[in-house]
């Protein structure tokens, strides 16, 4: 083997063991080895800057009543979240079922399930900020949540694992929680475009909305959620 083939199988060598040292510490600093509560110790998340991802065709945002919301739900319970760890583009809630209204899967009061609520948080130094799916606010632990759900998507013929047959996913990032203390926010897009929208602006509110007039639909079928679903 001569010098320069040596020399380029070591630097392959090198270049190979400094990307996988990188993948390593990226996935540590934004992957489930967090719990949010930690995270909300040891960072000031009052001011960390909101961005909103407008682009995600995961959730159905095309729903315009109750009806539609609730015939595209595997399941609507009233729930009490708990500490959640922090993955690349989610955080993942256990919560406990304090109601349940419509059901598939034969749970009962109690019963512990899991949320992936589509939001993120980076911490790391100079890149302190949070995003959202289409508006979607994190949950908070001292509030109770009326929130219509759906199982992970899956191709035919999977079978889910572990706790992944009770992990599921808001239905519409905006339109599936509902708190009776949190009301929802109409902010202009400008605002958020210029990095002027924080967590301490949002953080009591049950979605961030950039059209009045989505707002004003998430506003008619809360009420029409609180009056039949108690």
């Amino acid at each position: 083997m001569t010098k320069n083939t040596k020399l380029y199988f070591i630097g392959i060598i090198a270049l190979i063991t400094v990307t996988i040292g990188l993948a390593f510490v990226t996935k540590n600093s934004f992957t489930g080895d967090y719990d949010l509560n930690k995270i909300k110790k040891q960072y000031n998340l009052e001011n960390f800057v909101y961005f909103n991802i407008e682009d995600s065709e995961y959730f159905n945002e095309s729903i315009s009543s109750l009806d539609e919301l609730e015939k595209s739900s595997d399941l609507i319970v009233k729930v009490k979240p708990d500490d959640g760890k922090l993955f690349y583009n989610s955080i993942e809630r256990p919560v406990k079922i304090i109601d349940i209204y419509s059901d598939k899967d034969s749970l009962k009061k109690g019963d512990t399930i899991y949320i992936q609520e589509p939001f993120s948080i980076s911490y790391l130094k100079g890149m302190e900020s949070m995003s959202s799916e289409k508006g979607y606010v994190l949950m908070n632990s001292n509030q109770e949540y009326i929130i219509f759900l759906k199982h992970l998507d899956k191709v035919d013929g999977y079978k889910y694992k572990g706790n992944e047959k009770i992990t599921y996913v808001p239905v519409s990032t905006r339109l599936s929680k509902y708190c009776r203390q949190e009301r929802p926010l109409l902010v202009k897009e400008s605002k958020i475009d210029s990095g002027k929208l924080y967590y301490k602006d949002f953080k009591s509110s049950s979605a961030i909305f950039i059209k009045a007039d989505e707002w004003d639909k998430y506003n008619s079928i809360s009420s029409q959620v609180y009056d039949k679903y108690r």
